[in-house]
Order: structure tokens, then sequence, then C-alpha cells
């Protein structure tokens, strides 16, 4: 008889804690509350199927195999709070989710870093201001600094897709 009475359920959401920080029947009851969607809608944001998510929820999977659904993944996660104020809408949300899939996630390509570096400046001018205060912004800056004020609108307000594309272009990538 074993001294560890914990099922492998149990384990697999203990282990699901150290890597996604919470077991996955959390971060999937969060992220559906949150966004107003199904766990098969979440399951089709992340490119998973839906019996996948209720493995992975139950605990009977320990974790998600595909870097691509993980890193779609990580991003709702981070754009969580983001709709809960309702500093974004939840549908923008998701389109942007869904917009940003590469999967060039296994190595660390030139697409990769424009990405990591365009969020990187979307993540810090939303945490500092809403979207209507960055806009506010742009159009005070707009006559007198227009590349700083394009900056506000590209990171700030827009999606993520253009927001690398303009991070390729102001970096020669």
């Amino acid at each position: 008889m074993s001294d560890n009475p914990e099922s492998p359920a149990e384990r697999n959401r203990a282990e699901q804690a150290r890597l996604y920080g919470a077991p996955l029947v959390d971060v999937v009851n969060e992220l559906t509350d949150t966004f107003g969607i199904s766990r098969a809608q979440l399951a089709r944001v992340l490119g998973l199927s839906a019996p996948m998510i209720s493995q992975l929820a139950s605990g009977n999977r320990l974790k998600i195999g595909n870097p691509s659904a993980v890193q779609r993944l990580q991003r709702m996660m981070q754009l969580a709070p983001e709709v809960r104020t309702r500093r974004m809408d939840a549908a923008a949300a998701l389109a942007d989710v869904e917009s940003e899939a590469t999967g060039k996630v296994l190595t660390r390509t030139t697409a990769a870093l424009r990405h990591d570096g365009a969020t990187n400046v979307q993540d810090v001018l939303r945490w500092a201001a809403s979207a209507d205060e960055l806009a506010g912004a742009a159009d005070l800056l707009a006559t007198d600094y227009p590349a700083l004020a394009e900056v506000l609108r590209v990171y700030g307000n827009g999606r993520t897709r253009d927001a690398v594309e303009h991070f390729r272009q102001v970096s020669g990538g």
C-alpha cells in the first residue's frame, strides 16, 4: 500500500499549479467566466479539442502538449485582467489572441522576438493608462510629436498584429 493517498488526478492538479500557477480547472473556469465563453469555445481559441480541455480540467491529463496552445493560454491570462476591468472588450481580446497564433514558439526566431517586444510595449502602456487616456495623449502629441503619437495609438489601442508589424518596421526586421 502506498504512503501517498493522492489520486493521479490530484497529483496532476498539484503539478499543474506548479507549471501554470494554478490547477488548470481554476484557469479554465477563470478564463471562461472572464471572457464569457464555453469550454468548447476556449478549446477552439487555444487550438485544442473540447475533450482535451475536459481532460486537463479534470486532472486526467497533466499538461498542454501543444506549445502554440500554451502561448495562447498565456496571452489569454495576460488579457484577463484587462477584460475583467473593462479596459478591453472580451471579443476584441479573443480576436487579439487568435490573430497572434504564429506557431513559432519552439525557437527564438526573429518573429518571436518582434512579438515579445511589441507585446511588452503594449503591456506597459495598457498598465499605465486606459485606452481613452492613451488616445487622448496621442491626440495631444500628434502635431508636435507624430511618431510618439503613433506609438501610443498602435501599441496602446491597436491590435497586437499591428504592433508587431510596427515593431518590425521600426526595428529594421
